[in-house]
């Protein structure tokens, strides 16, 4: 169990969140301590300079009154006597002038200049700086100060950052934990719906907060991922359930043909066309059952072979003379009008079989005296291939399900012909997206279904 938790996202979270504060707190409370110790240093060498200054324009005003000078250094030391401040004046031969009792014993090698210059020897802070007037000696001030109250005020800001650290250390874990536990309890929402959901009831889909954020993001992408399985559920029920329908046809014809043959002596003749009923269901079975391995090997993205280049007007031309005795029997004018020279790449037994499934469709549901036209053409960046015939037309509700499996228009469009399987438009879509091309179907002018195929300009040239 405690293996669990520390392995856990909340954990990490808390952890790492604790662990970022405290180092920042770290950082900020030592650039805290370190920004008041220079800026304390900063005002003492200004106020340092300051009496600098004042000094030198006591000497200025008083020179060459030599006791006079003496007196204002004194009485300078005297009024800073509580903050330790010491004064020292030499001369241009460094020559000690005056000195305040209080200034200490240190050996301090000082380059003496007309620019007040500072520095911070040991626990005291020093200015020092050389008298450059006409009419007056280079007289040279030395004055400074303790750093105690330097000292002192850093380890006061020392001793409120040590409790402010150590409040830290206990309230950082247990917020780091409680904004662990606020930010993932949608990511436990999501783990107990998804631990909810059934194969056999899809129904189920996971909280949208409306926050907008990365998790509300990753609920809407899940629930749409839950809408596809849900789709592909639905539609592999209903392919079962209608595949076994077809199935069960000609099994229920060849079984019926059997149970008649069994039932009494008949003669060679009657056995023969028993026989002949069972053949001929037989292949109605065979045929759809290839069909099914078709459509499935071509939703899957397999191919038989490798994509390979071929002329695609030449194959719809083919088989167009293939149809053209379907389509003179039936009394309708076949029609080809194709761009020469069209080369596409992919797989050219696939693609024939979309073009006979269109020229089949496009014959079948065309009434004697009408036609049916193939066309090839770029359009634009696309390559066009049209199916159009003058038949009946198809309805517009029935459109955006005639590429769905087993599904199959209204008898009434079909004449007195036989009807498919309806699998036919599904092969054909699965081949076209398998060469990433799209297929539509539109209405044709003035009457009829015309199916138009689109494939990308990567997927053609022109030779």
């Amino acid at each position: 169990m405690f293996h669990s938790f520390f392995r856990s996202l909340r954990f990490r979270l808390a952890f790492w969140n604790t662990l970022v504060v405290l180092l920042a707190s770290v950082l900020a409370l030592f650039a805290v301590r370190e920004g008041l110790r220079l800026t304390l240093l900063d005002e003492s060498f200004g106020v340092l300079r300051d009496e600098i200054q004042e000094l030198e324009l006591a000497i200025g005003q008083l020179h060459p009154d030599a006791e006079a000078i003496r007196s204002e250094f004194e009485r300078k030391a005297e009024g800073h006597r509580d903050h330790g401040w010491f004064v020292e004046l030499l001369n241009p031969a460094n020559e000690i002038v005056w000195k305040s009792p209080r200034f200490p014993e240190m050996a301090i090698p000082l380059e003496f200049r007309r620019n007040v210059q500072f520095r911070q020897q040991d626990d005291t802070l020093l200015a020092w700086r050389q008298i450059d007037r006409p009419g007056i000696p280079n007289y040279r001030i030395v004055i400074g100060t303790p750093a105690s109250f330097i000292h002192q005020s850093i380890r006061g800001l020392t001793r409120t950052m040590w409790w402010i650290g150590t409040g830290l250390c206990f309230l950082a874990p247990f917020g780091g934990y409680l904004l662990a536990w606020w930010s993932i309890r949608p990511v436990q929402e999501i783990i107990q719906t998804t631990r909810t959901l059934q194969p056999n009831q899809m129904t189920q889909r996971l909280p949208i907060r409306g926050t907008g954020d990365e998790l509300d993001q990753l609920s809407g992408e899940i629930n749409e991922f839950l809408d596809q399985i849900a789709h592909y559920i639905s539609s592999q029920r209903e392919f079962t359930a209608n595949a076994a329908h077809e199935l069960r046809s000609p099994l229920t014809a060849i079984q019926t043909s059997v149970e008649v043959a069994l039932g009494k002596e008949r003669s060679l003749t009657q056995y023969r066309e028993l026989l002949e009923t069972v053949s001929e269901q037989c292949a109605q079975l065979r045929h759809l059952v290839n069909q099914l391995l078709e459509l499935s090997e071509t939703e899957t993205g397999q191919a038989p072979q490798p994509a390979v280049q071929f002329d695609m007007s030449d194959l719809i031309r083919k088989s167009a003379d293939v149809f053209s005795g379907v389509a003179e029997e039936s009394q309708i004018r076949l029609e080809c009008e194709l761009e020469p020279g069209v080369i596409l790449t992919g797989h050219a037994g696939r693609m024939r079989q979309v073009i006979n499934n269109l020229l089949d469709n496009g014959l079948k549901f065309t009434p004697p005296g009408g036609r049916v036209r193939i066309s090839l053409h770029r359009a634009g960046l696309q390559l066009l291939m049209s199916v159009e015939d003058s038949g009946p037309g198809i309805p517009d509700e029935e459109k955006p399900r005639v590429f769905e499996r087993f599904y199959q228009v209204d008898a009434s469009r079909e004449r007195d012909l036989v009807r498919g399987n309806g699998l036919g438009l599904s092969i054909c879509k699965a081949v076209i997206e398998m060469h990433h091309g799209t297929i539509t179907i539109r209405d044709a002018k003035p009457s009829g279904t015309c199916v138009d195929v689109r494939f990308p300009s990567t997927a053609f040239e022109k030779r």
